[in-house]
């Protein structure tokens, strides 16, 4: 069950440049954004759900960042990003960053390596950078998500046979299938080859 969060309010959207790169849009949300928050001991998952949801924001989260921790935190009027400066000052292995237009949440004690650049054919650097992924993906494994998005982009996806066991729990709204998967690739240490036309996610 929720712990209460008793309110966050959510101003008028903002206007954002059309040429902005994802990072520019996000990193503009953060400190644009106003809300009022009043948590009370809230785990910080919930917190950032709520974030997500009110904020539009895409958040990744590296599990062992969140895990059992919880926030207590009174705002007025201040900025999305005062928020999560608010959770990282109260929890020194709190760690975010913007990254492939995401807010993507780590620990500092447990480094999320960034993966390799992906190994994509031409065609298939095209479909994935033009094809854009909303979805929830709550404990879903990793086979699946690749049979959704084979269905999604026509693309050919295979694991690792010592992969195959691992969970994606990834919520996002219209962003490019490459980015998506560069994010899954960073929260499971995974990266993508190329072996013929088929993408192949194998440990990083």
């Amino acid at each position: 069950m929720r712990h209460a969060l008793l309110f966050l309010l959510l101003f008028t959207p903002l206007a954002l440049a059309d040429d902005a790169s994802p990072d520019e849009t996000v990193k503009k949300t953060l400190d644009e954004r106003r809300v009022s928050v009043r948590l009370d001991a809230t785990p910080v998952d919930d917190a950032l759900d709520f974030l997500r949801d009110l904020t539009s924001l895409n958040i990744a989260i590296v599990a062992s960042a969140t895990d059992g921790k919880k926030i207590t935190l009174r705002a007025t009027d201040v900025s999305a990003r005062s928020v999560f400066d608010a959770i990282a000052a109260s929890d020194d292995d709190f760690s975010y960053e913007v990254w492939r237009g995401f807010v993507f949440v780590s620990s500092k004690k447990q480094k999320s390596r960034v993966p390799p650049a992906a190994d994509w054919g031409e065609k298939a650097r095209k479909v994935v950078t033009e094809k854009r992924l909303t979805a929830n993906f709550v404990d879903v494994s990793l086979p699946e998500v690749l049979d959704f998005l084979n269905d999604l982009t026509g693309l050919s996806f295979s694991t690792a046979q010592d992969v195959t066991d691992l969970k994606v729990n990834l919520r996002c709204r219209d962003v490019p299938v490459s980015d998506a998967l560069d994010v899954v690739c960073r929260l499971l240490g995974l990266k993508i080859v190329k072996a013929g036309d088929v993408s192949v996610l194998k440990k990083n």
